[in-house]
């Protein structure tokens, strides 16, 4: 936290108990002071005491405070509580919330749950129960906050999740997007927008920043070996193949298909040693495909440049920057952008009409 914002204060004025019962923090540190003032006077001129007494600490009294209240206190102020600072900053419908000069300006983002199951506690503590918190802190301090969540709907998840249940993508995506938001509801969580990646705004908007990266000649095409399954007959995206980390030092035996959760390395699905379909469970083959890539290595000086900045004058953990750090030692290497599916953001590049982002 910044050092400006722990001079910030809190009105809880509108909690309103008896006079009797009212604390003045400033009255008690005030009064515990000047109890330690007297006390130290009195440690400096000891008398009939040994030298271990007299660098001992001071005792000092503290006026000792009733914080019993009735059942009608705090119900009235459970009420306060609820009527105004839970209510602080809330986006109204006819309202946007953009970035305003000379304030605070806060953006919450928290990772998306994928829409083709029911939410659990583990998915609601893990990251969206925390981003509701944060932005609940955010507004008390009268930060103009901004704080955003969503369904994510495209992938093989929600197509093979389409073909359980025997209807299309859309129909999962629309069952279990209601799902989501009434449990999120039920349990009080208040994002300022809850979206969905399957909007024609959201292709539009992957769609450009496609173009944008296409035209400074960021984007590749090549051809890569697939693990395919023969049984389910489609490509495996990297979330549905698992297998040993094919790291000597490492070896995890349940490595996905783009990392691996032990060691932290990127790695490339083909690579894996024994991989399986984690759909059926059987042995996928290698075949061949086209596919585009983000020239990542192009972007290295930028991305180190930025990446020193931004570390040394935010608030990275050391966990992040140790990780980038790495990354960036490493090397970093082109990622494959597209996948062999029907259920995603359409590739809006000519020969490429049967793969999406």
């Amino acid at each position: 936290m910044a050092k400006s914002d722990q001079t910030d204060d809190i009105n809880l004025q509108n909690l309103k108990f008896e006079e009797s019962t009212t604390v003045t923090l400033e009255a008690a540190n005030s009064e515990t002071t000047d109890q330690a003032t007297k006390s130290k006077k009195k440690a400096s001129k000891p008398e009939n005491c040994n030298h271990e007494k007299s660098q001992s600490t001071p005792d000092v009294s503290v006026k000792k405070i009733d914080f019993n209240r009735s059942s009608e206190e705090v119900a009235q102020a459970l009420d306060q509580w609820l009527r105004k600072p839970l209510a602080l900053n809330k986006l109204k419908p006819d309202e946007k919330i953009t970035p305003k000069p000379d304030v605070r300006n806060i953006m919450i983002t928290s990772a998306l749950p994928y829409v083709n199951n029911v939410p659990h506690l583990g998915n609601l503590i893990g990251s969206l129960l925390s981003a509701d918190v944060f932005a609940r802190y955010c507004r008390l301090r009268n930060y103009n906050t901004l704080c955003l969540c969503g369904t994510d709907e495209y992938g093989t998840a929600t197509e093979t999740k389409a073909l359980e249940e025997k209807c299309t993508p859309r129909e999962i995506c629309d069952k279990y997007y209601d799902l989501h938001t009434n449990i999120y509801k039920w349990f009080q969580l208040e994002f300022d927008y809850f979206g969905r990646t399957s909007t024609q705004k959201q292709t539009e908007i992957a769609q450009d920043i496609f173009w944008k990266l296409h035209k400074r000649n960021l984007i590749f095409n090549q051809s890569v070996e697939q693990l395919h399954c023969d049984t389910c007959q489609r490509f495996l995206a990297d979330r549905y193949v698992a297998g040993t980390c094919p790291d000597p030092a490492c070896k995890f035996v349940d490595a996905r298909g783009d990392q691996c959760d032990k060691c932290g390395k990127l790695i490339n699905a083909v690579d894996l040693i024994d991989p399986k379909c984690q759909i059926c469970r059987s042995t996928p083959q290698r075949k061949t495909s086209e596919h585009l890539f983000l020239d990542l290595p192009k972007l290295s000086p930028e991305v180190q440049s930025w990446f020193h900045k931004s570390s040394s004058t935010g608030h990275w953990t050391n966990t992040a920057t140790t990780i980038t750090e790495a990354w960036l030692n490493e090397g970093l290497k082109p990622r494959c952008i597209t996948r062999d599916l029907k259920w995603g953001t359409p590739v809006p590049l000519e020969g490429y009409k049967d793969k999406v982002i």
